[in-house]
């Protein structure tokens, strides 16, 4: 993910954490920003990145790999 979507991410939760509790809110925004930001970086990742598995390549002289 691109910086400024983090940075953009994190700054909206914080701006919305500081109308709920000031400073405090707007620190606790900020965490649960990058939190967020982190989680939906993994499940992008993992998604994109297709199903894990091994690879079994078999051909001439070549035993199956399991």
């Amino acid at each position: 993910m691109p910086v400024l979507t983090t940075v953009v991410l994190i700054a909206g939760y914080a701006w919305l954490g500081s109308f709920v509790g000031g400073v405090i809110g707007a620190a606790v925004g900020a965490a649960a920003g990058l939190v967020m930001t982190g989680g939906l970086h993994m499940t992008v990742n993992r998604v994109v990145s297709g199903p894990r598995g091994r690879r079994t390549v078999s051909g001439p002289g070549r035993p199956d790999a399991y």
